[in-house]
């Protein structure tokens, strides 16, 4: 099951994925693949582990590396293998930094097809998306079983969780389900609702 977590800076995109992984763990839920895909990655820090190398790592690396009989598929295989920060119940994917000047897009390409291999290995993934609409327009996390869009209950916020289905409709994202989630409520729930 592929559970994407989005929705405008600060609303608490991260705390909602970290609290996801906790409890599929606490289910008996797993393995699960945790994809952070936000360049202010922190999320390693909610699940309790380091890292020392992101996917934004390996683009740039890459962008100088010359390969000696071995393609480039199969290098960025074994790259992508090494930076995954592997845990008992969950393994750690971190995107890193977004594509700058010089983008380097076919390699992307690649890494995007294989997160999706690797992703066929874990019977949950959860992709912690970056504020905004980047990787679910790119089509980053492919097709989601459940999105969860995470708002504060103010209008700004509220408008974004519109923007963002009518954004899915239009590039034909394929998403099974939704589910809202208003955070940071701090009076009775009722008087937001009506």
């Amino acid at each position: 099951m592929k559970i994407a977590v989005a929705g405008k800076g600060g609303v608490g995109k991260t705390i909602v994925s970290a609290m996801m992984v906790r409890k599929l763990i606490e289910y008996g839920k797993g393995p699960i693949l945790v994809i952070d895909a936000d360049p202010n990655a922190n999320l390693n820090i909610l699940l309790g582990v380091n890292y020392t190398r992101t996917v934004s790592d390996i683009v740039e690396e890459f962008k100088t590396r010359t390969s000696r009989g071995v393609s480039k598929v199969d290098i960025l295989k074994m790259e992508f293998q090494d930076i995954l920060v592997e845990e008992e119940h969950f393994d750690l994917v971190v995107m890193g930094a977004p594509e700058g000047p010089g983008c380097y897009c076919a390699v992307n390409d690649i890494l995007r097809e294989i997160v999706k291999q690797f992703a066929k290995n874990y019977p949950y993934v959860i992709f912690d998306a970056e504020a905004g609409l980047e990787h679910l327009s790119r089509k980053t996390a492919g097709e989601i079983d459940l999105l969860i869009l995470v708002s504060e209950p103010n209008v700004s916020s509220l408008n974004t969780l519109l923007k963002v289905k009518e954004i899915i409709n239009h590039i034909g994202l394929k998403v099974n389900q939704y589910l809202y989630v208003i955070n940071k409520i701090r009076r009775e729930p009722a008087s937001y609702i009506q």
